[in-house]
């Protein structure tokens, strides 16, 4: 079935989609798409992204994962470093005091996802498809902002490190091992995987031998 599923069908983004994305986006959007692809930030993680866990400074993103508990490590890049900074500094005023330290607030001042009695609010699926219908990268079923997580998985994978790909997106380890580890990837192996899904996405196009100068 892996071998004869259409590509086309895959939930991944090529470098240059995300390349094009990220110069399409405004401030926000752009610091939104990059957690998505450097950190593998879900949806809901971006709703729930208060400014506590961020180490600027130092590059760092250090909290734990709404979902399962764990404390994720993730080493930002430089973009993402700097994309943040414009994002918080051009952030409207909350308009309930528990979203005080959140990083992300929508024009009407609430978080980008907010889950009702009988229904779910997602901006983040809203903004991320309208960029993608601007620029006609929507035509690939199930395609959407959750894609830049499978592709940082998929890349982060190429690593042969599937237990630091493990520990950034905040996935349990389901081995009797694992429950003797009590500190996990060092950061020079975080830090190795995310450089990786970096110099894919950020990779300078080769030039041919032999070409006209």
């Amino acid at each position: 079935m892996r071998r004869h599923r259409n590509p086309s069908d895959k939930k991944l983004f090529t470098a240059d989609e995300i390349r094009r994305l990220l110069k399409a986006a405004d401030a926000t959007t752009e610091a939104v798409i990059l957690l998505g692809i450097n950190c593998g930030l879900s949806n809901t993680d971006i709703a729930e992204f208060d400014q506590s866990p961020l180490h600027l400074k130092g590059g760092w993103l250090d909290y734990p994962s709404g979902k399962s508990g764990i404390q994720r490590r993730i080493p930002l890049w430089k973009e993402t470093v700097k994309a943040l900074r414009a994002a918080i500094k051009q952030r409207p005023k909350p308009k309930h005091k528990d979203d005080a330290d959140a990083v992300f607030l929508t024009a009407r001042r609430e978080r980008w996802v907010r889950i009702h009695e009988t229904s779910r609010t997602d901006a983040v699926t809203g903004q991320f498809g309208k960029l993608l219908r601007k620029l006609k990268i929507n035509g690939r079923k199930g395609l959407g902002f959750y894609s830049l997580r499978h592709t940082f998985a998929t890349i982060g994978l190429q690593t042969a490190d599937r237990d630091a790909v493990k520990a950034l997106m905040g996935h349990t380890h389901k081995d009797i091992l694992a429950t003797y580890d009590e500190t996990g990837p060092s950061d020079e192996r975080l830090r190795a995987v995310t450089q990786h899904v970096y110099d894919w996405l950020f990779a300078k196009p080769k030039k041919r031998k032999g070409g006209a100068k």
